[in-house]
């Protein structure tokens, strides 16, 4: 065991006499600048981690230094080891961060394993001749390293792996001929080195030895090399040219890989003693301006994932059985042999063909496989028999002439033809199932189903533009999306409204499977028994046949300046020919039933038959739709919630409607319609049933009980309602701006709902029904064409209830009227006499603001409520009876004094 004396204390300065025992001084903070004296062995670890050592002095009887002996002493700045040292052990030096120098001792023979790894800090460094061998990651890390004569030494017999991995300082180098493998990672991320040379020893390149080198531009003696190892020269992308042997018999994973520009004088590659391609080998490797000619043997079986990845290649693909994912992805296509038993995914992702013949033996189609690929003249697309599926996007993106689709193939993906333009495309029977968006955003001019189909699943024709289509026979089912198309500009390149017959077999039409089908002109229904879900035809036949829009019929009602009788006008006969004709089955067996779903026809141009087993016709069904010739059988019970609402009708037949049948909610509101004879056997008019219908302009109502609250609101064009004695109620708005100038009230009515006529400017009546005992919330309100009114059997008046009817002249309150409320006559400019007859009771401002009142008789025992004729100004005459009651100021200023 060593000793030590200080010299320096304070300082950290020591002179160490003798051998250093193993880990003898490992972990001391206090040495600093040490003197080592009469030493010949250093143990292992005898200065590791003394953190503050800053310099050493080694003497010249050292032969030995063990293993970590200096290794993690940070500040460690330079050491010179004498002569008689043969062998750095491994790790001697491991991450002395601060070492800049470093003499060699000219007896070298062996550096060890990570001796110099993570030094960062060292830059210069010359190997001695004597050097024999350099052990794995030697000098790894070491990121300022140049070598001082960028030669390793000619004696040099084993090179290790990683040994300048990450130097990236290293510019060029030469390997002597004495070396006969280039190990892994050897020059991993040498980022700045740029030339390579080695002698014709070298057989083999390991795995990473140039990785991310990408400033290596040239490597010279490649054509004797046997094997090149995984990623060897991925990322070089400054590599350009390389020649490697014909005898080649092993290329690793990836070892090319984003080498980008790499070409061969001859451009051709031999590869004839390959037994694979394997993955990544050349991936976005070969660039070069000219294309580059594989050559394989039959020896080669198998082109691994992403192998020539967007590479400009030519390969014979004459003995290969398997190709890998991504294989040859935007590459010149190969030609195919019948030897290719299987085809990855995206393995001709966007490839040029010349010509599409796919071998026999295929079984499956990959996703994508040859999605975006093209030809310079349109081709046919034959399936070989053995292929059972077609996978996800398989042709994605392609243009065909024909498609023929064996009987061999059950199933074909999501995507399999997404974006794609077909003339023609037909299936042999077999297929039984087709994903989601098979067909989506397609052109295809003409296909032809298998009956093996039963179910056209969900979207499979999304966005697709078909000029003809033939469903199978044993169809039973269309799923939701399954032909919804709006208008995708992108097929516009043929011209074609389409036809559809469903068959017989068919049940059930999902919701929203046509959804917006613009171009949908013929509907016929084989089926008697059969379910069509909600928006299944939402929109059809809503554009002509160059793809504009018809004449908006949705919003016509919201817009001021459009009148909506011109709007009928406006509508060509000629678009009639444009609508679509729904047929369904006029014949049915017992048990059979056509049932639609709520707004299954929203928004369509239509010529439509109904069948004769449907009942009933659903809420929002024809909302907003354009009905040619619209007659509703007496097989039709019900009508739902605004099943015709905003619908225009041209022309609508009421004559054979049941008597019975019943009405939703609003079922014809801001239609456009004429006239209506509602069936004899309702008992109610339901509310908002014709609100809004602006051309409506007759109507014939039956012996109803009730008429419901906004029946005819805003029935403009509406002049004369007749209503048959037994009505017993008229809801609230039910007349409320509507045209009508005179209705015939029967005595059976016994209540008159707010606003019931409210603003109708043209009504003038001369009495309320002689059982109506109250007048409600402004019932009358803005009738402003009504002059005088029997009120002789009312027991009250609501606020409101003739508010500014501005030609009413006289009105007499009769006996026992209870109440008239504030401002029942309020603003009745030109009302000229009140008479006010026994037990009446007026309200604060129930006569305010008739301007022009000149006579008011008050008769016994009424009462006169504060501010009761504020603001009429034209008061002369009063006649009062004794028993008359007044609150202090009933006249407020109306009159010059109050007594």
């Amino acid at each position: 065991m060593a000793t030590i004396v200080a010299n320096d204390a304070d300082h950290g300065v020591y002179t160490i006499t003798g051998d250093v025992s193993e880990s003898q001084f490992a972990n001391s903070t206090y040495l600093r600048s040490i003197d080592i004296k009469e030493c010949s062995t250093i143990g292992e670890y005898g200065f590791f981690n003394c953190t503050n050592i800053t310099d050493v002095k080694l003497p010249d009887t050292l032969t030995k230094i063990g293993t970590r002996a200096f290794s993690d002493c940070y500040l460690l700045n330079k050491i010179t080891i004498p002569d008689g040292v043969s062998t750095i052990e491994d790790k001697l030096f491991y991450f002395c961060t601060s070492l800049e120098e470093v003499t060699l001792p000219q007896t070298l023979v062996t550096i060890g394993n990570e001796s110099f790894r993570f030094c960062t800090s060292l830059k210069n460094l010359s190997l001695p001749s004597s050097l024999s061998t350099i052990g794995k990651s030697a000098f790894s890390g070491c990121t300022n390293l140049t070598l001082f004569n960028q030669n390793l030494p000619n004696n040099l017999r084993n090179l290790g792996n990683g040994v300048f991995s990450t130097c990236s300082k290293l510019t060029n180098i030469k390997i002597p001929d004495s070396i006969t493998v280039l190990g892994s990672y050897l020059f991993n991320q040498c980022q700045s080195l740029q030339s390579v040379t080695f002698g014709p020893s070298i057989t083999h390149i390991g795995d990473y030895c140039f990785f991310n080198c990408y400033n290596l531009v040239s490597i010279s003696n490649l054509p004797i090399i046997e094997s090149i190892g995984d990623r060897a020269f991925d990322t070089c992308s400054n590599l350009r040219f390389i020649s490697l042997s014909n005898k080649i018999k092993s290329i690793g994973v990836s070892a090319f890989k984003q080498c980008e520009i790499i070409t061969t004088t001859d451009h051709t590659f031999d590869f004839s003693q390959l037994t694979e391609i394997k993955a990544g080998t050349f991936s976005d490797a070969l660039h070069d301006y000219y294309t580059i000619q594989i050559i394989l043997s039959d020896k080669c079986k198998k082109i691994g994932d992403y192998a020539f990845y967007m590479d400009k290649v030519y390969i014979n693909l004459q003995y290969v059985e398997y190709i890998g994912d991504y294989a040859f992805y935007k590459t010149s296509a190969p030609e195919f042999s019948d030897s290719i038993k299987y085809i990855g995914n995206s393995a001709f992702y966007g490839c040029g063909f010349r010509f599409l013949n796919f071998p026999q033996y295929l079984t499956n189609i990959s996703s994508f496989a040859f999605a975006y690929g093209h030809c310079d003249e349109s081709i046919n697309l034959n399936i070989p028999n053995c292929v059972t599926h077609i996978y996800g996007n398989a042709f994605q993106g392609w243009t065909f002439d024909q498609v023929i689709i064996p009987s061999s193939v059950e199933y074909i993906d999501k995507n399999a033809f997404l974006q794609t333009m077909i003339n023609s495309f037909h299936f042999e029977n077999g297929c039984k199932k087709l994903g989601k968006y098979c067909f989506a955003k397609s052109g295809i001019i003409s296909m032809v189903l298998p009956d093996s189909l039963l179910i056209i699943n969900e979207s499979v024709f999304y966005q697709t533009k078909l000029g003809s289509i033939s469903l199978p026979k044993n169809l039973e089912k269309i799923c939701k999306f399954a032909f919804i198309f709006e208008r995708f500009d992108i097929w516009y390149q043929f011209s074609s409204t389409l036809s559809i017959i469903f068959p017989e077999s068919l049940r059930i039409i999902e919701e929203k499977a046509f959804y917006r089908h613009v171009y949908l002109r013929s509907i016929t229904f084989l089926s008697s028994n059969i379910t069509i879900g909600d928006y299944a035809f939402y929109g059809i036949a809503n554009d002509d046949e160059n793809g504009n829009n018809y004449p908006d019929i949705y919003n016509w009602h919201s817009y001021d300046y459009l009148d909506p009788k011109e709007y009928v006008n406006r509508i060509d006969e000629q678009l009639k020919e444009y609508a679509a004709n729904v047929d369904f089955c006029q014949t049915y067996s017992e048990g059979e039933k056509v049932k639609i779903g709520k707004n299954a026809f929203l928004r369509a141009w239509i010529n439509i038959k109904f069948p004769p087993n449907m009942d009933t016709i659903s809420d929002y069904c024809f909302t907003s739709a354009f009905i040619f010739d619209l007659e509703i059988p007496n097989t039709i019970t019900k009508i739902g919630d605004y099943a015709f609402s905003r619908a225009v009708f041209k022309p609508f037949s009421t004559n054979n409607l049941n008597r019975n049948l019943k009405f939703g909610t609003s079922t014809f509101a801001y239609t456009i319609i004429n006239n209506f004879t509602l069936p004899s056997g309702i008992s109610f008019v339901n509310p908002g049933l014709f609100s809004s219908c602006q051309c409506l302009k007759s109507i014939q109502i039956p012996h109803v009980d009730y008429i419901g609250k906004y029946a005819f609101f805003n029935c403009s064009s509406l002049e004369h309602v007749y209503i048959n004695y037994g009505c017993k109620e008229i809801g609230e708005f039910a007349f409320s701006q509507s045209g009508i100038s005179s209705i015939t009230f029967p005595d059976s009515i016994t209540k008159i709902g707010n606003n019931s006529f409210s603003h109708c400017i043209n009504l003038k009546i001369f009495s309320v029904p002689e059982n109506l005992l109250s007048v409600q919330y402004q019932t009358f309100a803005n009738c402003t064409n009504i002059t005088s009114i029997d009120l002789h059997h009312v027991s009250s008046i609501s606020s409101l209830a003739f508010y500014h009817c501005i030609n009413l002249i006289k009105i007499i309150i009769p006996r026992n009227c209870k109440i008239v409320d504030s401002y029942a006559f309020s603003d009745c400019s030109s009302l000229c006499s009140v008479i006010i007859c026994q037990n009446v009771t007026t309200s604060p401002f129930s006569f305010s603001n008739c301007t022009n009142l000149n006579l008011i008789v008050f008769k016994d025992t009424s009462t006169i409520k504060n501010y009761t004729f504020t603001n009429c100004t034209n008061i002369q005459h009063i006649v009062l009876n004794h028993s008359v009651g007044f609150d202090e100021f009933p006249f407020d200023e109306s009159l010059p004094k109050q007594n």
